[in-house]
């Protein structure tokens, strides 16, 4: 299976594609970068995935599920992660795909939420490692933050370690788990 793994930092890219139901749910935020921030992240999951479904950015046929995210009825698989102004989109073919990403730093009480959530104490960087295969997981089931902190189930998906950029911990969740996984990484560009 090849999963095609879409990488740009927020700060620099476009909020052009972004819709007008995008535009009104971004006036909600806090504050002017987290808007813009959130405005460039929707603008360009529109310009992959036009890409990818060969239409324009403002033709790709976007739904929300009630937790917010976002899903195509009919196309490819897809996952998307921010975090410290880096973002990531993973596209497959088919099957149920999370990613997830954190930028590398202290983790007041990892240990303690390692040790509930996880199953283990963890610190550091292994913490935020397991943390991003865990969530990756969440998101590959179509769950929600909240579902995060509850323990994880048995392990269904396939887990792969992702290189982001320098300073970050990165995880893909995938099913079907059989095979090769072939992961390309693509600069998001309008």
């Amino acid at each position: 299976m090849k999963v095609d793994i879409w990488r740009g930092w927020l700060d620099t890219l476009s909020v052009e594609s972004a819709d007008d139901a995008e535009h009104r749910r971004a006036n909600k935020l806090a504050d002017p970068l987290t808007q813009r921030r959130f405005l460039a992240g929707r603008g360009s999951l529109r310009l992959v995935l036009g890409h990818m479904l060969g239409v324009p950015a403002c033709d790709v046929p976007l739904r929300y599920l009630p937790s917010g995210r976002p899903l195509l009825l009919d196309g490819p698989s897809f996952s998307v992660t921010h975090a410290g102004g880096l973002m990531l989109v993973a596209v497959a073919p088919a099957g149920e795909i999370g990613v997830d990403i954190e930028h590398l730093r202290p983790v007041p009480g990892a240990d303690r939420l390692s040790r509930r959530v996880l199953g283990r104490p963890l610190g550091g960087r292994d913490f935020l490692q397991a943390w991003v295969a865990h969530e990756a997981a969440v998101k590959a089931r179509g769950g929600r933050l909240l579902d995060s902190l509850v323990p994880a189930p048995p392990a269904s998906h396939r887990i792969l370690r992702l290189r982001p950029s320098s300073g970050y911990v990165g995880a893909l969740a995938l099913t079907p788990f059989n095979g090769r996984v072939r992961v390309s990484y693509r600069p998001i560009q309008p």
